[in-house]
This record gives structure tokens, C-alpha cells and sequence, in this order.
């Protein structure tokens, strides 16, 4: 698992920060590549305390810290009430009148 956390611009976007196996975070601002560094070209070492105000589009809700799994397979899960298993999401089909 690594670490991510989220801010909201809002009414306007929202933004993801990933703390990479390096110790420190990342993000990727919209078209640009993914950089170590925030609005104020320091260094992240804290999303919650880094500048996040780009221009006119400023991420000011900071809404928390995330657990990420790095298996692709256990991202594509979702929590079911069957025995609060986590199944894959492929498991469940949408009932048609073929497959009943």
C-alpha cells in the first residue's frame, strides 16, 4: 500500500497527492508531469501544508490521508455487505433477463 491524500478546489476540482517510496509526495498538476514540488516550487513534505494555490484555482479544503493498495486487482474491488468481504467488482453482474 502507499499513502495518498486528497484537496478540493471548490465548487471547481479536486487533486490527489501520492507519497512515493522515496519518502516524499507527488502530484501531477492537470496536462503537466508529476512533480515533488508545490505552487511555491518547494519541496512537499506535507500535502495538508504545502502551497496548493495555482492561479485562480486554489485546492483549500484539505480532506485527508488515503490508504492505496498497489495491487491494480485490489483497486478494482468495492465492499459488499456479503460477510464485509471486499469482492471484485466484476464479480457482480447487473441482472437482465438473459442471465436470470
Amino acid at each position: 500500500m502507499y499513502k495518498g491524500a486528497i484537496v478540493v478546489a471548490p465548487k471547481r476540482d479536486y487533486h490527489y497527492y501520492r507519497l512515493n517510496d522515496e519518502g516524499y509526495w507527488t502530484h501531477k498538476p492537470g496536462y503537466k508531469p508529476s512533480t515533488e514540488y508545490d505552487a511555491d516550487n518547494k519541496l512537499i513534505l506535507d500535502p495538508e501544508k504545502a502551497n496548493r494555490k495555482y492561479g485562480e484555482l486554489y485546492y483549500s479544503d484539505f480532506c485527508g490521508y488515503v490508504c492505496v493498495p498497489r495491487d491494480y486487482k485490489k483497486k478494482r474491488m468495492k465492499m459488499t455487505r456479503n460477510n464485509q468481504k471486499f469482492v471484485p467488482y466484476n464479480a457482480y453482474k447487473k441482472k437482465t433477463r438473459r442471465n436470470l
